[in-house]
């Protein structure tokens, strides 16, 4: 079977490659390279956010507003492993973690607030509140305490919820900035 990138898109396929779901590590393995996302937030804010962003003008949440985090973007990390498979031979045995820039959630709504020309408020909420929540919207009670132990994380400042990434060490880039992902995903929150 051979083999297939597109860095444009983040997308990839090869015989030696395989994504696999652990935990808060979500990693792509090709040989002795592993590609390692925690905090699988998989973007700058979740779904669940997205609908109260439209409907309500608001992030509700259970983290301080100004508690810095750095989550993971899926296309980055996709990216990233399309660039790797490409090219694996400098990779051999080297582990990757793909996390964006350092952020705060007062700064994803104020990021929301200036691309939606309209007021996106960030409202802190009671972790049980926000347990129940995610409970309300189907989750398992054990998928819910696990999001709740990632968002007492950000509030205590856990380490492995606040440090940089290797994005630009391998694709020679910057990765995008909260703001700058906000204005690509705007259109999603109208």
């Amino acid at each position: 079977m051979g083999s297939s990138c597109s860095h444009s898109t983040g997308r990839f396929s090869d015989s030696r490659c395989s994504w696999k779901t652990t935990g808060r590590s979500r990693y792509v393995r090709l040989k002795q390279v592993t590609v390692t996302e925690k905090y699988g937030e998989n973007s700058y804010i979740s779904a669940c956010e997205q609908d109260s962003i439209v409907s309500q003008s608001a992030i509700y949440c259970p983290v301080d507003r100004t508690a810095p985090y750095t989550p993971t973007v899926a296309e980055d990390a996709g990216k990233l492993a399309a660039k790797i498979m490409c090219n694996p031979a400098p990779h051999t045995e080297m582990t990757y973690k793909v996390t964006a820039p350092s952020h705060t959630f007062g700064e994803v709504a104020d990021a929301f607030s200036n691309e939606l020309g309209k007021e996106i408020s960030y409202v802190q909420v009671p972790y049980e509140s926000a347990k129940q929540a995610f409970m309300g919207m189907g989750f398992p009670e054990w998928q819910a305490d696990g999001i709740m132990e990632l968002y007492h994380g950000i509030d205590e400042g856990a380490a492995y919820l606040n440090d940089a990434g290797d994005y630009e060490a391998v694709m020679g880039a910057k990765q995008a900035d909260v703001a700058t992902w906000v204005a690509g995903v705007a259109p999603y929150f109208v």
